[in-house]
């Protein structure tokens, strides 16, 4: 082994005094040489060797044939174990994007400020591993491959929309503070708010333009979905700037006042405006919310939202 690779004397030590320690590596190989030749540093107590930060090519640290992932809680836990597949930096974010839609390698790319290509390839590959996300072609789309999530990523979307709306509460001053939102980021808190099970046995559907973007909600019986692009047959178009959106959401801004001013118009029936007052949590004052949608009714449409 060269000298400037060679493994400290702590290390090789501690691989000595406890011999069940090794490296495993796919396909089942494993010895306390080979682990010296990979530069793994099983540290002593007092060891000044800085290691690398991960096991190379997937290397995993067995100990009595239980494995130990250096990024794993190690606790047998709910909680732990999923943060285990999903806390990492940037990953609930992914699935922020893919709840929404289908989206190209590029796309999420492009949503996620400040992401590098080699870490979200690190959090895609990850999703996929864990059964989260699937990567697939289209139908009738030669574009390229899209992630999905799978039903198990899915099952994520109740936690996501909860932490969201938790987010909202603690956001600390009006959002204008926070820099230009992107619209999908006001979706998120329009379905953060809504509680579909107030609707029963019903049906509704309703399109929510967002800046330049489009989005549609529709509930059935007490379960709803959410997707990119406005319904063919909404019963209530709404909208607004994504500031808007996520004014009232954060509590920041009045509905009521958003809809005196102007700055959400509205298109549909009353009673589909009503239903969706509801649906959205503002069922206490809906008389006087009321009032202002119905005036915002008669005057349609504003250009300026």
């Amino acid at each position: 082994m060269p000298k400037e690779h060679a493994m400290p004397s702590s290390s090789r030590l501690l691989l000595q005094a406890h011999p069940r320690w090794a490296l495993r590596f796919p396909g089942g190989e494993s010895a306390g040489h080979r682990a010296m030749r990979c530069y793994i540093d099983f540290r002593a107590p007092h060891s000044r060797w800085d290691p690398p930060a991960r096991f190379p090519h997937g290397a995993a640290l067995h100990r009595r044939d239980r494995v130990v992932d250096r990024r794993s809680y190690r606790q047998a836990c709910g909680l732990a174990l999923a943060l285990d597949v999903v806390g990492e930096r940037w990953t609930l974010l992914i699935v922020r994007e893919l709840l929404i839609a289908p989206r190209r390698f590029s796309e999420l790319h492009q949503a996620l400020d400040g992401i590098g290509a080699t870490v979200l390839s690190e959090r895609m590959q990850h999703l996929v591993r864990h059964g989260i996300a699937v990567q697939h072609v289209m139908e009738g789309d030669r574009r390229g491959r899209v992630y999905e999530l799978t039903a198990a990523g899915e099952e994520l979307r109740p936690a996501v929309l909860a932490l969201a709306q938790w987010g909202l509460r603690s956001l600390s001053g009006s959002p204008e503070g926070y820099g230009e939102p992107d619209p999908t980021w006001a979706f998120l808190a329009l379905q953060a708010m809504a509680q579909p099970a107030l609707l029963g046995e019903g049906h509704a559907a309703w399109t929510f333009s967002i800046g330049d973007q489009a989005f549609s909600l529709r509930i059935d019986h007490g379960r709803m979905s959410a997707e990119r692009g406005p319904t063919s047959d909404p019963d209530l178009s709404i909208e607004g700037n994504a500031h808007t959106f996520l004014a009232i959401g954060s509590g920041h801004l009045d509905v009521g006042e958003a809809l005196r001013t102007g700055r959400i118009s509205v298109q549909g029936s009353r009673d589909a405006l009503r239903t969706c007052l509801v649906v959205m949590g503002f069922e206490e004052g809906l008389g006087a919310e009321e009032a202002d949608a119905s005036d915002a009714l008669e005057r349609g449409p504003n250009p300026s939202a």
